[in-house]
């Protein structure tokens, strides 16, 4: 794809199918195929909800334990990472990223991106960047 070339990039639930080598560079080439002012929303399951409700079952979750819910983030489907904000947010600043910030499920910053699947809000971090 040619540089410079979109005007945002959605990405859900794809980064933890790649090792982190493999998902910086996933974000460089999104960083090199938007437009200046393009944005980026990635979504992934989020390690810190995961671990939340291994500590405290009582937590809205899918799950009948804490370690099924781990061992879905861990071994299942395929799973070569695991993310949360925090990691999310330092690989984009790193990449040259702008206005690094965490968002909510059906809540960003253009429209188009708002593509959220609702039967994943419970276990995904939702995080959105402008290329400069």
């Amino acid at each position: 794809c040619a540089a410079e070339y979109w005007s945002g990039i959605f990405c859900e639930h794809t980064l933890e199918h790649l090792y982190y080598p493999e998902a910086v560079a996933c974000v460089r080439e999104a960083f090199r195929t938007l437009r200046a002012g393009g944005v980026l929303r990635l979504i992934v399951p989020d390690a810190d909800r995961y671990v939340d409700f291994y500590r405290d079952e009582r937590a809205d979750s899918p799950f009948a334990s804490g370690p099924e819910a781990l061992s879905n983030l861990t071994q299942n489907w395929a799973h070569r990472s695991v993310w949360n904000a925090a990691l999310l947010c330092e690989l984009l600043r790193e990449t040259g990223f702008a206005g690094v910030r965490i968002e909510r499920f059906g809540s960003g910053s253009m429209p188009q991106l708002l593509r959220d699947t609702p039967g994943r809000a419970w276990e995904s971090c939702y995080v959105e960047a402008r290329k400069p």
